[in-house]
């Protein structure tokens, strides 16, 4: 995967921000919605010229049980982000992914994957 430049990163962060979406450490993007967490992905992969957008999603409390199995109850008082990438983490589910042609600006590209994104955000909401 070939990451786009700083301009990329901030207006994907920047259009993740104005729609609710905070950012933890790494440069990821999630949301706490009711009792699940989604994580929003966007890259640009310019040898093929698409920019492609990914939510993932997984309930708040899958990690706690798994974390009571393995012997690691300490890391419930962990910020939600860590559940994302954190050491033993369970993996998010993917609910919705889309790609784009890159067109001239890929920082339009980017800001219109967001929106799309946000768009399935809202609908997988409506589902649950």
């Amino acid at each position: 995967m070939v990451r786009a430049g700083r301009a990329f990163d901030e207006a994907v962060k920047s259009a993740a921000v104005a729609h609710g979406w905070r950012t933890g450490g790494g440069g990821f993007l999630y949301r706490v919605q009711g009792d699940y967490i989604y994580e929003l992905s966007v890259t640009n992969r310019r040898e093929r010229g698409e920019t492609r957008g990914r939510l993932s999603v997984k309930p708040m409390g899958v990690d706690p049980v798994f974390w009571e199995v393995v012997g690691l109850s300490e890391l419930t008082k962990k910020r939600a982000g860590f559940r994302l990438a954190g050491a033993f983490t369970l993996r998010l589910a993917t609910v919705a992914e889309m790609a784009r042609p890159t067109g001239d600006d890929e920082t339009v590209t980017a800001t219109q994957v967001v929106h799309d994104l946000q768009a399935a955000f809202g609908q997988h909401r409506a589902d649950y």
